[in-house]
């Protein structure tokens, strides 16, 4: 099997931390986060370099993770009754870098609409890629992949 990383950002290789969690699997049964943690506390480990191992640095950004859990985890209801996060993040403006913004202020700001708009197309991506061998989802892909390619074919022709 040939791994890759979706996103380039890891020291190892790919097809390696793929054959070491082949190699996790066929020992525990599992692949889990507590596993691979407690393994790579080994500095000869092939993910030792991907943690933080100082404790205080590591507890902030821990602590930096539970408040983006608590931002995804606020919700409204819109005009329909829907529950909708209230705060997203997005860039607002071309020059500034994204942040956690209301979605309220994201939806009257053309700019960061148009941004939020292209990452639901990422995650449409992603959740076809990742779904795409479940037939009983087969349905909502098929209607994903229409909207995402007449958003491709309309912007190619403008």
């Amino acid at each position: 099997m040939n791994y890759e990383f979706s996103i380039p950002k890891f020291p190892a290789k790919a097809n390696d931390v793929g054959k070491y969690f082949e190699t996790l699997h066929k020992e525990y049964g599992v692949i889990s986060p507590e596993i691979i943690v407690e393994k790579a506390r080994d500095k000869d480990n092939i993910l030792h370099d991907y943690f933080e191992w100082d404790d205080t640095k590591a507890a902030q950004k821990y602590r930096l993770e539970q408040a983006k859990e608590i931002i995804r985890c606020l919700v409204i209801q819109n005009d329909g009754g829907e529950k909708i996060r209230a705060v997203v993040s997005v860039s607002i403006s071309y020059n500034e870098k994204r942040s956690y913004q209301p979605l309220k202020l994201v939806l009257n700001n053309d700019y960061s609409k148009t941004m939020l708009l292209e990452q639901a197309k990422r995650d449409a991506q992603i959740f076809i890629a990742k779904y795409r061998t479940l037939t009983e989802l087969s349905g909502v892909i098929f209607e994903m992949e229409k909207v995402l390619n007449l958003e491709f074919s309309k912007a190619t022709n403008d």
